[in-house]
């Protein structure tokens, strides 16, 4: 009887020990863009809930916390995380401290508390917050080593702040993330983002077939992806990409960059200034410009009104020379020190001045040296009459 309860306790150790930490293993899997690849049920649940409370998608059913095989800190933190309606930030940023305090030795909870003060610094940027992270990923490092989640989570904070903003150290990370862990496409909507403003563009091209082999891709990595592949000369897939964005996305940002690259690429004149109409009519108003100045500065979109003025204007100066005026005035509105414009534009006025002058100060000018003339004449004459009035009578 004994030997039978020492084996029961030796198997509820085992089985206990088992479950501890399970979810600690959430630092190597929290690509939630992909939670339905993981292999632990536990980890796809726990990612489904995280994805929903980042980007309000999939809708959270419910969960029978039961079916998982959660230790306490766990159970407590899942828990937590079903209570949190989406994009909510404050409440779970001061719980999961509380947590933590709880039960120091969780990964799991540590790593929670990381995600959602990550969250409420984007909005305050507070030093005190920003701190709080760092050590908790110090903590992270110490008991686990290496891992993509301090990686990740360092290069965020060192490329996303206003104080203490390092491009050096984000890249370092990222690098880290890139040359020691498998693909994870969380990090690569971060990371080809950054490495793009960074000019780091043959990085994200060698990472094109990891990417684009992932379920679902972001409009804003497409974008990166199509503007370097036109950059490098690679016509067939930049033009695809082009083609994709145009049906897959409402921002006018991204169908004005699409058609525009279409433009440049197409042969045919009329095709190319369809192609330009279409990219001018969609760049972006005054109104939503600043959603993509991060990443595109808003200045740059006047080569779209440039390339169609210069195009429109070669084929048919005549037919389109007010409509190339108008949009060049709007280039110059956007873009007021691009010496292109600045110049094309002064070319086409100077040509309107001197239309206006041709057209109707020469024909006064004209009219006026005629009526001289003839009053001079008249003079003349009568000036004649009155030295020989005999040869007028």
């Amino acid at each position: 009887m004994k030997k039978i309860l020492a084996v029961s306790v030796v198997l509820m150790v085992t089985l206990i020990g088992f479950s501890v930490g399970l979810l600690d293993d959430y630092i190597y899997n929290f690509d939630y863009f992909n939670y339905s690849l993981y292999d632990s049920h536990e980890m796809v649940v726990l990612n489904r809930t995280v994805s929903y409370l980042k980007t309000g998608v999939p809708e959270i059913r419910n969960t029978d916390l039961s079916l998982l095989s959660l230790n306490e800190a766990e159970k407590k933190g899942f828990e937590l995380l079903l209570s949190l309606l989406s994009a909510e930030i404050i409440r779970p940023y001061n719980e999961f401290k509380v947590l933590m305090k709880e039960y120091p030795e969780s990964i799991f909870l540590k790593a929670m508390f990381v995600e959602f003060a990550y969250s409420n610094w984007m909005i305050i940027f507070s030093k005190g917050i920003y701190d709080e992270i760092n050590v908790v990923l110090d903590e992270i490092e110490s008991i686990k080593g290496e891992n993509p989640f301090v990686f990740y989570f360092r290069a965020l904070l060192n490329s996303k702040s206003r104080l203490y903003f390092d491009a050096q150290k984000a890249q370092l990370n990222y690098d880290n993330i890139l040359n020691k862990f498998p693909p994870n496409q969380r990090i690569y909507e971060d990371c080809f983002e950054f490495y793009y403003k960074q000019n780091e563009t043959a990085k994200i091209a060698n990472l094109y077939e990891t990417y684009i082999s992932f379920p679902r891709h972001s409009i804003t990595n497409l974008f990166i992806f199509m503007e370097i592949f036109h950059a490098e000369g690679k016509r067939d897939i930049s033009e695809y990409l082009a083609e994709r964005l145009i049906l897959i996305t409402d921002f006018s940002f991204f169908k004005a960059k699409a058609y525009e690259l279409l433009g440049d690429n197409e042969e045919d004149i009329e095709s190319k200034i369809n192609y330009y109409m279409e990219a001018y009519r969609h760049v972006p108003t005054t109104f939503d410009r600043h959603y993509h100045n991060q990443l595109y500065p808003y200045s740059k979109l006047s080569s779209i009104h440039l390339k169609l003025a210069k195009t429109a204007y070669d084929y048919d100066s005549q037919k389109y020379e007010n409509f190339v005026r108008l949009v060049l005035n709007q280039a110059e509105s956007i873009n007021p020190n691009n010496e292109e414009i600045n110049l094309m534009l002064k070319q086409l006025r100077r040509k309107v001045q001197l239309g206006v002058f041709l057209k109707f100060f020469v024909p006064i000018i004209i009219f006026v040296t005629i009526g001289i003339l003839l009053i001079l004449r008249w003079e003349y004459k009568l000036k004649m009459r009155d030295k020989h009035p005999k040869n007028h009578k």
